[in-house]
């Protein structure tokens, strides 16, 4: 295209007058711009975003569209410059289900959790991954909070606290509570040594153990002698199969059970007392934003939440023969009829 004028070149004794010559300055460039929107140009490549959740395809396509929608303040658009790749193991987590996800080609996975964390870190050390976990320092994701130092960032939480206010929790739902026994995958170091929750629990009267589950029948046989008729609750941690047969397990051996994830009790789990993350989703697209402009993980600090969150399911309530306090159901946040 001639997008020159003969008519408009620089000033000189024959050009009418200056103004006339800035006139069509202008006039070229306006067509000089037109022309080059109208010429094709190279798309932006298609970033891809990898989601693995326990749960089912549902979930991880809710936790997508939410993810979807808090990018879009980045400039971010699923369909035009962003893809999402679910990946829903419903509690049969694998290396080989991570390696899978990795080995798919993605820019980045979202995940949540200790035990996901882990296989996808175990599955590579260099793609990007955006996680919600507990303790990463201590489960070994990352140098520091600060500075990760390693391909995991995201939001982090201290299981700790959240299990002495979850004894507190089950103080308040189990009349004479004298035992809580805390299921755990074995994957998580907290579990290991938790001198604080166990004095706690001696102040309170109520002895603290913990049980390591790597298959169903280790839940079995852990619910054994823990009726919550005889104040017996258990804590369960993200364990290696779906929240919804822990739930249909413990209410078959009439067992009160918490759980640091809301989820938890949706499935029918008793209460949790978790750290809330539903309005944290901004915070999160924040945090992948960077990674997708191609900041590294190493040097994006964990965020921590600010918020708590309560959830009472009242029909597991009633199946054990508890009655809720009206104060517990005063401070929940949430609550399954």
């Amino acid at each position: 295209m001639n997008v020159r004028d003969p008519s408009c070149s620089l000033p000189h004794r024959s050009c009418p007058s200056h103004r006339t010559w800035a006139h069509c300055a202008r006039r070229n460039f306006i067509v000089i711009a037109l022309a080059a929107i109208a010429a094709p140009a190279w798309a932006a490549p298609v970033k891809r975003i990898g989601v693995f959740l326990d749960g089912d395809e549902e979930q991880a396509g809710e936790i997508a569209s939410k993810l979807a929608k808090a990018l879009r303040a980045y400039g971010w658009r699923e369909g035009v410059n962003l893809e999402f790749v679910p990946f829903a193991f419903a509690g049969n987590s694998t290396p080989e289900a991570a390696a899978a996800l990795v080995r798919g080609g993605v820019d980045v996975v979202f995940t949540a959790n200790t035990l996901p964390t882990r296989l996808l870190q175990g599955a590579s050390r260099t793609m990007p991954i955006v996680t919600v976990t507990g303790d990463p320092v201590l489960n070994g994701f990352a140098a520091s909070l600060a500075r990760p130092g390693s391909n995991v960032t995201g939001l982090a939480f201290s299981l700790r606290d959240i299990q002495l206010k979850s004894l507190e929790l089950a103080r308040a739902l189990v009349p004479r509570l004298s035992r809580l026994r805390i299921f755990s995958s074995g994957a998580d170091p907290e579990f290991k040594s938790q001198q604080s929750l166990v004095a706690e629990g001696q102040r309170a009267g109520v002895v603290v153990e913990w049980v390591k589950v790597a298959a169903l029948e280790d839940l079995v046989q852990g619910f054994k002698g823990l009726s919550t008729a005889d104040g017996g609750a258990a804590f369960i941690n993200p364990l290696p199969f779906g929240s919804r047969q822990v739930g249909e397990l413990a209410l078959a051996r009439k067992v009160a059970t918490l759980s640091p994830y809301k989820q938890d009790v949706r499935d029918g789990l008793l209460a949790s007392y978790s750290r809330d993350f539903a309005d944290e989703m901004a915070r999160i697209a924040a945090v992948m934003d960077k990674v997708l402009r191609g900041v590294k993980p190493a040097e994006i600090a964990f965020e921590q939440p600010t918020q708590t969150h309560i959830a009472i399911n009242k029909r597991t309530a009633a199946a054990l023969g508890l009655a809720i306090p009206p104060e517990v159901l005063l401070r929940a946040d949430e609550v399954v009829q």
